[in-house]
């Protein structure tokens, strides 16, 4: 599978990094692998194995982090953590995933960003990476949308509402 989810929320800090992972574990996105146990930070370095504790907290501090989330002992996904102009990003890369663990991914992911009230709104496009400037400028800066239609596309609308457009045969993802 070929794409990425773009998540976008007001900062993640303390207690919403504490929340993000425990929904994503509880829907079946691990932050610890599910046969070792290891929590694996991406670094220019290489790999870095932590505890969950210094994970959250590394969600919350510095930006970019890389961490991998865990489907099973084998399939993870990257979530790649940055800040744009207030806003952080998380991008989580299907690449590699059959379509049935992006299908999961897929769906772990919306439901935390639409039980979130600190989500902006949320794209899964087949064409990511290669489109993710044009959504960020729509999300960080309000500019129109890209003229093509994503797998699926979520944003608030205001505190009350938001809109959810999943164009036919886009779901579940192929």
């Amino acid at each position: 599978m070929r794409g990425e989810i773009l998540w976008f929320r007001l900062p993640v800090r303390g207690d919403s990094a504490e929340r993000l992972t425990g929904k994503l574990d509880g829907l079946g996105v691990h932050l610890a692998n599910p046969f070792t146990g290891a929590v694996t930070l991406l670094t220019d370095e290489g790999r870095t194995e932590v505890t969950a504790q210094a994970a959250r907290e590394g969600l919350g501090g510095s930006r970019p982090l890389n961490v991998k989330l865990w489907l099973d002992e084998d399939a993870d996904v990257v979530l790649t953590v940055r800040s744009s102009s207030g806003v952080d990003v998380l991008e989580f890369d299907l690449d590699g995933l059959d379509r049935d663990e992006a299908d999961r991914v897929a769906s772990a992911v919306l439901w935390c960003a639409v039980t979130d009230p600190e989500s902006l709104g949320l794209v899964l496009d087949s064409r990511l990476p290669d489109t993710a400037c044009s959504w960020e400028a729509h999300f960080v800066t309000g500019a129109a949308p890209p003229s093509w239609t994503p797998e699926l596309l979520w944003s608030r609308v205001d505190e009350a509402r938001s809109s959810l457009d999943v164009p036919a045969h886009s779901w579940p993802v192929s």
